[in-house]
């Protein structure tokens, strides 16, 4: 299945068509904490995990462009209630303006957002 993924940085905006194991790909309707692999960030439409897995990103690529990321999962519901970071780096979500941070995701964690406001992920 191809799904179409934004990676947003300064001005210009890149679209990227991946498939498989891509940036933003998508999943089942039902999702689980297990679903986020080692060296991803994943954010789910539910709490603890459960609900549609809105975005599951590379995190080695995520950290080494600092680039704004977006998954068509966020663009169509910018509520995420739950997520994993499956990696070494902290990351962070921003509202639709990337102007304000609503949640700092600590390396190795997973669990609830305090703020589900989310459009964007990028590292910080």
């Amino acid at each position: 299945m191809k799904f179409v993924s934004r990676r947003l940085g300064g001005a210009a905006a890149a679209v990227a068509i991946v498939a498989g194991g891509g940036i933003a790909t998508a999943a089942p309707a039902s999702a689980a904490f297990t679903d986020c692999h080692t060296n991803e960030v994943c954010l789910w439409a539910g709490t603890n995990g459960t609900g549609e897995l809105l975005f599951r990103g590379d995190g080695s690529e995520m950290f080494n462009t600092g680039e704004f990321y977006e998954s068509i999962g966020l663009a169509n519901n910018p509520h995420a209630f739950s997520s994993s970071n499956r990696t070494l780096g902290t990351f962070c979500t921003y509202n639709s303006n990337k102007t304000i941070t609503t949640n700092r995701l600590a390396p190795g964690t997973q669990g609830n957002l305090a703020n589900n406001v989310t459009r964007y992920v990028k590292s910080c």
